[in-house]
Order: structure tokens, then sequence, then C-alpha cells
């Protein structure tokens, strides 16, 4: 017998199992698929390192599985995995069958006493009081009495928890924690109007939409708004582009993604706009002024939003970012992102243009600060020495977290990120 423990992420002490390739008999050889594994945000599939028959799976699909544990025992005798799972499934079907007559004569059984008695519960006098004092309907409280009778302790117990689930719905709306706020959804009543498909999250959707209501309830935002001049930007990156994807340059395809980045990273190293790479830390009241520039790009993936992160892009050159760029973007679509190339980011920049938009106020990407979005690029009619002229322009829309940022700063950190993009050239020389 040859178990199989899972060795862990870097970084993570949990994952979760999201789904078996494998099933209990089933040949394998070295290196075949056996789980897939989430953490957070991150996605990886486990193989097989061993030849051999599964004879136990240990865990189940949406199971959480942590460094050491057991996950897959194998066996390398066929004949006797076989009948091994022969006598089980032998011993399986005398189990079932039993106990479907067992059943049906329980139900037999229940319905002939909820005709007899008409539903009346068998509840003591005391827990009756209780009940009324309490408001409490007692037909909806499990007696755990002889008979199912209900006693007072019952009674007490469903009232401290009705009282614990009004508590984490009140947490729920002060703190943003959506898992506990989903105790304040009536399901019943919802589908009293309606047929419901019954939709689980997937772990990457619940831990974004647990991030965002975080950041959201914690960081008060403030959005402002900006057109930055594309003329000189479209130009200079038709001049780079066909050089850049020559294949004795790294066959690189450029997009206008890393001058952005490369223009946050240069603003952002300077001495005042150092606010903007901050975290506020209120338990120990200070702020925590980052000295590394790591830009994180949003990226919409089939699995949800995934934020992969261009570690020290002050130091990068704009085609080194934009090689960068291409291969986080293909990771994130399939979905081969490690958790740490999506960690350790200090301000966002999320492209809501590809999806055809022109402003927006982005949700800031907690615990940064601040988070830029970019909107499509949009023709626009310009008096230029008296004369009227099209310009492309990009509109820029940033959140800050007014708690650390104020309005004028904000601002004038998107004045000098319009200067640096309609200035392109000042991008390549740093």
């Amino acid at each position: 017998m040859t178990e199989f423990k899972f060795a862990g992420m870097d970084g993570v002490d949990e994952v979760t199992l999201s789904s078996l390739h494998v099933k209990v008999g089933q040949a394998l050889k070295k290196g075949d698929n056996l789980f897939d594994i989430e953490a957070d945000k991150a996605a990886d599939t486990i193989t097989s390192p061993y030849d051999g028959i599964i004879s136990k799976i240990n865990f189940a699909a949406g199971d959480a599985i942590k460094t050491g544990d057991i996950i897959i025992e194998f066996s390398n005798d066929l004949e006797v995995q076989t009948k091994h799972h022969s006598e089980l499934l032998k011993v399986a079907k005398d189990v079932v069958t039993k106990l479907d007559k067992k059943v049906e004569a329980h139900q037999e059984a229940g319905e002939v006493l909820a005709q007899k008695f008409n539903k009346i519960v068998l509840a003591s006098p005391v827990a009756r009081k209780v009940a009324r004092d309490l408001g409490i309907d007692i037909a909806t409280i499990r007696g755990t009495g002889p008979n199912g009778r209900v006693l007072r302790v019952n009674i007490e117990d469903a009232h401290l928890t009705a009282n614990k689930q009004t508590t984490n719905v009140n947490q729920a709306v002060n703190k943003g924690n959506v898992t506990s706020g989903a105790d304040a959804i009536n399901v019943a009543k919802l589908e009293s109007f309606g047929a419901i498909d019954h939709l689980p999250l997937s772990p990457i959707r619940k831990a974004i939409a647990n991030h965002m209501a975080v950041s959201k309830y914690t960081a008060p935002h403030v959005s402002l708004m900006i057109d930055v001049d594309a003329t000189n930007l479209i130009n200079l990156r038709a001049i780079l582009k066909d050089e850049a994807i020559k294949p004795e340059n790294g066959a690189i395809k450029l997009t206008f993604m890393p001058f952005f980045i490369k223009a946050v990273a240069k603003a952002l190293s300077e001495d005042r706009f150092k606010f903007l790479n901050s975290t506020l830390n209120l338990k120990d009241n200070e702020l925590l002024i980052k000295k590394y520039y790591n830009i994180g790009m949003a990226a919409d993936t089939d699995k949800g939003l995934l934020v992969p992160v261009i570690k020290n892009a002050d130091n990068l050159s704009v085609l080194e970012i934009a090689k960068q760029v291409n291969d986080l973007a293909q990771k994130a679509r399939t979905g081969t992102l490690n958790a740490s190339e999506m960690q350790g980011g200090t301000f966002t920049i999320t492209n809501f243009g590809s999806a055809g938009l022109k402003y927006g106020t982005p949700i800031i990407n907690y615990p940064e600060v601040a988070i830029l979005g970019i909107g499509i690029l949009e023709a626009k009619a310009v008096l230029i020495n008296d004369n009227i002229v099209f310009h492309n322009f990009f509109p820029f829309s940033i959140s800050i977290d007014h708690r650390v940022v104020d309005g004028a700063p904000a601002g004038n950190f998107m004045q000098r990120i319009k200067y640096l993009l309609e200035n392109p050239a000042l991008l390549l020389l740093s």
C-alpha cells in the first residue's frame, strides 16, 4: 500500500480540492492527473508520482486539504483490489437494501402519526411557556426529549442560535464579510416567487467577493477622472512594436499596458506621491510606506478577476514589462498562475476599456490605497493653432482610500501620469 501525501503550495497552508480526475479502482501511471487544487486565486493540477491502482480516496471535491494530508492510497495488486471492491460493493448493496426497507417503514409510520395527531407538537409545559415568552414558533424546533418531545433547553438553544446569526449579519455589514452576510438571505422567500438555480461559489469567486466587500466597507472610496492625449503614445508604440515582435528581440507583443505600468511606477517612485504606494495600519496607528513598486494588472478570466503583479516595475524597461505582461496574461487565461505571482502588489491598474467602457469607479485592491482605471480609446476634436483636429484620448479614473490620500495629491498624481504618457519618450529613459 502506497500513500500519496499532499506536499502543499509555496506560502499557502491550506487549499481547496476543486475537482477529482480519478476514482477508486482506477489504474494509473506516473504523471497521470489526480486532482485540481485552488488557493485563494491560484490553481494547479496535481499528478501521480506512482504507477498503481487507487484503493482509497480520502477527500472529495470542495474539501479543504492541508500539507501532509493523505489524499489518495494506492495498491499495486489489481486482482486483490478488484476482489476487495467486489466484496465492498456486495456489502454496500445489502446495507442499502436494508436501509431502504427501514426508511419506508418509518415514513409510513410517520405519516400515520402525523395524521393521527394532526401534527401536534410534543412539548413540555415549561418549553411552551418559554417559547411564548421569547416569541418562538415551537413547531419549528426539533425536540431531543423522548419521542421527539421539545424541552426547555431546545427552546433556549434555538434562541441563542438566532441571536448568533443576527450578530453575524451585523458584523457582515460592518466588516464586509460576504460569507457571514449570506445568513441574511431568506432563500425560502426568494424561491416562493419562482424557480431558482443554486450555483455554488467557486473558491476563487468566494475569495473575490469577500476581498471586494472588505475593501469597499473598509476604505472610503473617492474617484477622480482625467483625459490623456494618446497621440504621441500611439506613434511611439507603432515604432516600437514592429521591432519588439521580431524573434531576435524576443517576439514581444507590445500593447499600451506596459506604458501605463511604467508611468505609474515612475510616478509612485517620486517622494511627493509616496502615500499612494502605502498601506494604512490602523492597529499600530501608522502608515506603511512601501519602497518597492509592484504594479498589479487586473485580468478578466473564465474563473473571475485575477490580479497578476509586475514586481519592481520601476527598474524594468518598457519591453521587459511587456514580456512579463504577456507571460502573466497567458497564465491568467489558462489558470496556471502561481500564488506568488499575485502577491506583493502595491498599486493596481484595471483596463475596463477592453469591455468598451469609458469611465468607471474601480474598487481598490485592499490593502492598497489606490487603483487606476483605463477606459476605451476615444477620438475627440481639439483646437490647435486655430485649427480643429482630431486626437485620440484615453479616459483615466482613479479611486483612492480617502483615509490616506486627499483629493489634491491624487489629482496631482493623475496630472503626472498624464504628462508622462503625453511625453512617452520619458518612459524610455529609465
